[in-house]
């Protein structure tokens, strides 16, 4: 049994919290307010901040025009939505593909679960 001191919500006095196992129970010697708690350790989740991070490309579909390509990307991915459309193209000008920055798995993933709605290929790049 481990114990704390914590403020009751109650009065705002100092109060006990005592903790057996997974249950912790707070109770005030100054009001008698009490209140428990179950608390069960979950997997231990990693940030998004944390995981690895990919470089995503798209590849640019020859049967349809670029400018067209660029104009769906943008939909796409709200930070180039703010570069102008002339600057992406002259970037985009002869290249087989596009690097349109790095993100972690998660962003990665959903960005390219998306792109197909677009009708663009984005394909993921070790860093």
């Amino acid at each position: 049994m481990t114990s704390k001191t914590f403020k009751c919500p109650k009065c705002l006095s100092i109060a006990q919290v005592e903790q057996i196992g997974h249950l912790e129970t707070l109770a005030c010697p100054t009001c008698g307010f009490t209140q428990s708690a179950l608390i069960v350790p979950g997997e231990e989740v990693s940030l998004f901040s944390e995981s690895k991070k990919v470089r995503l490309v798209v590849q640019w579909n020859e049967n349809n025009p670029i400018a067209d390509q660029i104009a769906r990307l943008r939909r796409l991915v709200p930070h180039l939505a703010d570069t102008p459309m002339i600057d992406l193209l002259q970037k985009a000008k002869d290249c087989e593909e596009f690097d349109i920055g790095s993100y972690n798995e998660i962003q990665a993933d959903k960005l390219r679960a998306d792109a197909g709605g677009y009708g663009l290929t984005l394909v993921k790049c070790a860093e």
